[in-house]
């Protein structure tokens, strides 16, 4: 999926992304590419996705954690091989 947001900031919020971005520039290695605010902002909300993504999957696995173990040992390691062999 691509997707493209527009946002105008206002001039508040401009100042605050441009010195934010500075900020950031400053801390970079000498040869380093700046970061531009359109590049700080996708890195940002890439990283924001990727949390969210990783988040989705822990609740996922802690839902089935908490499922195994309403069931009786031999069927968790029943479950435990499936997954593996599905895995490998």
């Amino acid at each position: 999926m691509n997707i493209t947001i527009t946002r105008t900031l206002s001039l508040e919020e401009s100042d605050a992304l441009t010195a934010l971005v500075a900020t950031r520039n400053a801390q970079l290695p000498a040869g380093t590419t700046p970061y531009t605010p359109e590049s700080h902002l996708n890195e940002v909300i890439g990283g924001h996705i990727e949390g969210v993504v990783a988040n989705a999957f822990d609740t996922s696995v802690r839902r089935l954690v908490a499922a195994a173990k309403a069931v009786p040992y031999e069927q968790r390691l029943a479950v435990i091989a499936a997954v593996e062999k599905q895995l490998s």
